[in-house]
């Protein structure tokens, strides 16, 4: 039971930092060989022309992972972590998160702290 609702807090952030991402303005800025360039901004205010705001979207949620990975999720008092791999992956209804016990990380990823 507590994997499944911190699967679904991992999954919510996720979908807030989505949201964040969405295109609130766009503006025509020029043409090129393609055809025309937009700048627009984003509800969580980054700012950039149209083609960069997915690959931004990816790399705060891969951030976000890392910063799981890292420091663990902490649900009534406790914290959970997990494996590496949780980074490389999507976390959607049908994935699997491999939470595992603090003792089980350092034995793990010991060698990554040094």
């Amino acid at each position: 039971m507590t994997c499944r609702r911190l699967k679904r807090k991992i999954m919510q952030e996720i979908a807030s930092i989505k949201d964040g991402y969405e295109i609130i303005e766009r503006e025509e800025d020029g043409c090129d060989r393609f055809g025309v360039k937009y700048w627009t901004k984003c509800k969580n205010g980054f700012s950039s022309r149209s083609w960069e705001v997915n690959r931004e979207c990816e790399k705060a949620i891969t951030n976000y992972k890392k910063y799981l990975f890292k420091d663990g999720i902490t649900y009534k008092g406790t914290t959970y972590y997990m494996k590496k791999e949780v980074i490389d992956n999507s976390i959607t209804r049908d994935y699997k998160v491999p939470f595992i016990s603090k003792e089980e990380y350092d034995l793990l990823y010991d060698t990554l702290s040094t």
